[in-house]
């Protein structure tokens, strides 16, 4: 999935609204992968797994991104192993039945 029509469906899980979410606002900021990867302190492939929900990325990296799209926090961690409740990471407006 290299093409932002091939993204994963969002809502087919936490990780695919994550990738999604970055690829959208790294599309909306001109920024390529690589040079996102570099402001992140990773490389462009884990930029590409993380936009395509095959990794799931660490505390420090979704901090760097954060920190590279200047987003201020709307880049969290994905809690390893802990439960997460959807609607605290999504606005009101896209939560069915809201």
């Amino acid at each position: 999935m290299t093409a932002e029509t091939d993204a994963p469906d969002a809502a087919s899980s936490l990780l695919a609204f994550f990738g999604t979410e970055l690829l959208r606002v790294r599309s909306e900021r001109g920024m390529s992968q690589g040079k996102l990867a570099k402001a992140a302190y990773t490389t462009q492939a884990m930029i590409s797994y993380v936009e395509n929900a095959e990794r799931v990325p660490s505390p420090e990296l979704a901090q760097n991104l954060d920190t590279a799209l200047e987003t201020a926090g709307l880049h969290p961690a994905l809690p390893a192993g802990n439960p997460i409740r959807l609607p605290d990471m999504v606005p009101a407006v896209h939560r069915v039945g809201a």
